[in-house]
């Protein structure tokens, strides 16, 4: 029982953590298209 709700919750911090870099990676890219396209 505590193996099963360790892996729920280290199922959870991945799908966080994917969320996060996603968030992470189309705000740079935003960032650099924005710079690409003032230069």
């Amino acid at each position: 029982k505590v193996s099963g709700s360790g892996k729920e919750m280290g199922q959870a911090y991945v799908n966080f953590a994917r969320n996060c870099m996603d968030q992470i990676r189309s705000k740079v890219t935003d960032e650099l298209w924005i710079l690409n396209f003032f230069e």
